[in-house]
């Protein structure tokens, strides 16, 4: 496969052969390529990477490569890596990669790791703040995790004052009495972190 050939024909009869005829046109055997040997597939921000290996092309020249995941959902590349979108958060994937040349696809890859499919979280909603002295209190509503556990929560002011905590409340310390502030909140897991929140009222 893969190397090009021409052909010429010799009639043969009692008395001997003839002349041969003229060349044909060239041409290529070729067969679908080898599957692809399979690398890894990393989790992004709603997105999942996957790697792998080219192998033999069966003498036609790959054109494209086809990521299936294991619920049925596909993604297609000229090379390694492709990305995945659209998935479910919170779902486990596999993923297999075919592929194809002129001729036809391949057999698939063997399957990557499993990855659990999350993006970063919702921004907090419903953020206010209670002054004391020198500090604010401030409370809010997490939004989803989208796939991956919320490990912690930001608070900013509008001056740059930042505090982190697990939960809320989050008390914001080391401000300056009788200045007006304003509070937003973020929120992070594994995959990233959140848009900021409405400024509290």
């Amino acid at each position: 496969n893969g190397v090009a050939y021409t052909f010429t024909v010799v009639a043969t009869n009692a008395e001997g052969n003839s002349v041969a005829s003229s060349a044909s046109n060239s041409v290529t055997p070729a067969t679908v390529p080898d599957a692809p040997t399979i690398g890894t597939a990393t989790r992004g921000d709603g997105e999942v990477v996957i790697t792998f290996t080219a192998n033999g092309d069966g003498g036609s020249t790959i054109t494209s490569y086809t990521v299936t995941s294991n619920l049925g959902h596909t993604a297609t590349g000229g090379s390694s890596p492709i990305t995945i979108t659209g998935l479910t958060n919170g779902v486990t994937y596999t993923f297999t990669v075919t592929a194809t040349n002129a001729v036809g696809t391949s057999a698939a890859s063997a399957a990557t790791n499993a990855v659990t499919f999350a993006s970063a979280p919702s921004a907090p909603t419903g953020v206010s703040a209670v002054a004391g002295i020198g500090q604010a209190t401030v409370s809010f509503t997490p939004g989803a995790s989208n796939g991956s556990a919320i490990t912690s929560y930001t608070v900013t002011s509008n001056l740059g004052h930042t505090a982190t905590g697990g939960s809320s409340p989050i008390t914001v310390t080391g401000l300056t009495n009788g200045i007006t502030y304003t509070f937003t909140v973020t929120a992070t897991n594994a995959v990233g972190t959140s848009a900021a929140s409405s400024a509290s009222s």
